[in-house]
C-alpha cells in the first residue's frame, strides 16, 4: 500500500515478515556507533550495519530501481534537513527514541517506510535505517 502524501514522498507499509526482523535491527542500532553529520548522527560501524540488515534486506520489498544502493543508519535527536541528493533515500523508522517524530509531514510510526525524492525536514527524535538510490527513477 502506497500513500503519497506529498509530491517528494510516499509512505508505504512494510510487509509483517519485514516488521518483524526490524525489530532485531533496532536491538543492533542501539548498540551501534554514530558518528555527528551537523543536525543528525550516521551509524559509523558499515560492516556491522551490513551484517545486521542483511536478512531484513532480504524480506524488503526495494521496488524503486536504481543503478547504485548504499545501506546506512540515521539518529534525529533534533529537528534537521535531511539532504537527499543526487538520487533518492528511503528511511525505515527502526526505533523511536522519543516524542512523536515527523519526516516533513508524516507522523514516523514503527511498520512504514518514507521514500523521499528532495531535501526533507525532520521532526526528532528517532533512529532509522536507510537506502540510498542513486539513479533512482522515480
Amino acid at each position: 500500500m502506497s500513500t503519497p502524501t506529498a509530491k517528494h514522498l510516499s509512505v508505504q507499509e512494510l510487509t509483517e515478515a519485514a516488521k518483524e526482523e526490524m525489530k532485531n535491527v533496532a536491538l543492533w542500532l542501539e548498540q551501534a556507533t554514530f558518528d555527528a553529520r551537523g543536525d543528525f548522527e550516521q551509524c559509523s560501524d558499515n560492516d556491522g550495519l551490513v551484517n545486521a540488515v542483511s536478512h531484513f534486506l532480504r524480506l524488503f520489498p526495494l521496488s524503486h530501481p536504481a543503478n547504485q544502493t548504499r545501506i546506512t543508519a540515521f539518529r534525529f535527536k533534533k529537528p534537521a534537513t535531511l539532504p537527499v541528493s543526487p538520487g533518492a533515500i528511503i528511511l525505515i523508522p527502526a526505533k523511536i527514541i522519543s516524542g512523536e517524530p515527523k519526516v516533513s509531514s508524516v507522523k514516523i510510526e514503527d511498520g512504514i517506510y518514507v521514500h523521499l525524492e528532495r531535501n526533507t525536514d525532520v521532526q526528532p527524535s528517532f533512529c532509522c535505517l536507510s537506502i540510498l538510490l542513486w539513479g533512482a527513477q522515480g
